[in-house]
């Protein structure tokens, strides 16, 4: 039973930083065609559109923060391990678990900052481009989100003492 349930909740993470992942190349492409344009116009005939710099940085935001999921899911993330390899056996267990632990402290702490922001955020829009203020918050909630239920599984992982496996179990 807790093999399928198992089976389950690493198939929805992993649909879910598919997801974002692809969400963040729409972002990332929609900011290269945006500023494409915008230079073209402003080279060839003055023109310059207003509002391109607050939606560059919606677009950021949301390349950056949807794009920072898959990376933690896949383990891509960049850390420096020097020290943890000299350690033994339990030594290293010791640190990945209050790496985890770590993590986990400051992703609840970030997530819930980041709801109480979007809260405060209420109507408020960009002052050029008038999209909600909230747009931009969006991105960050969900990744905070998404990588809780990351660290959720990493811990599960380490309590059942699965090395270097993914939230989802493979290699």
């Amino acid at each position: 039973m807790f093999e399928r349930i198992d089976a389950i909740c690493a198939k929805g993470l992993k649909t879910l930083c598919y997801t974002e992942l692809a969400l963040s190349v729409l972002s990332l492409v929609a900011m290269v065609v945006l500023n494409t344009v915008e230079i073209v116009r402003r080279y060839f005939w003055g023109l310059s559109i207003v509002w391109v710099q607050e939606v560059t940085v919606l677009f950021m935001v949301w390349f950056t923060f949807m794009g920072f999921s898959m990376i933690t899911y896949a383990k891509k993330d960049i850390y420096i391990d020097f020290l943890v390899e000299k350690l033994p056996g339990h030594g290293k267990r010791a640190v990945e678990l209050l790496t985890i632990l770590a993590s986990m402290v400051f992703i609840v702490l970030y997530t819930y900052y980041t709801w109480k922001l979007f809260q405060s955020q209420g109507a408020q829009t960009t002052i050029v481009a008038k999209y909600p203020m909230r747009y931009r918050t969006m991105a960050p909630f969900i990744n905070g989100i998404t990588l809780l239920f990351i660290y959720i599984g990493l811990l599960k992982n380490w309590i059942l003492g699965l090395k270097h496996k993914t939230v989802g179990g493979t290699n």
